[in-house]
């Protein structure tokens, strides 16, 4: 188990996380302490996060767009609202 799957950070955090760019799709979190963290702004589509601690963890000045098409099951808990990303899928 890692410490956060998916992370996109504003300048910094107490964790060590795996800091990727957005946007992030077609991927898989799992098995993590967290499977999505953002103090920045992600935008995720057909991707998944199960099986985590907390399934997604936004914290203050952080949004996580999404385009309504991921999987989010078997976490144990989630911090703040995922965010419909505006203008859909094309």
């Amino acid at each position: 188990m890692s410490a956060t799957g998916v992370a996109q950070e504003a300048p910094v955090s107490t964790l060590d996380p795996v800091v990727v760019q957005t946007p992030w799709s077609a991927g898989v979190v799992a098995n993590n302490g967290i499977g999505i963290f953002a103090t920045g702004a992600v935008r995720t589509s057909q991707s998944a996060a199960m099986a985590n601690a907390f399934g997604w963890n936004i914290l203050t000045g952080g949004v996580i767009s999404t385009y309504g098409d991921n999987l989010m099951v078997d976490n144990a808990s989630n911090v703040g609202a995922l965010t419909s990303f505006p203008g859909g899928k094309q």
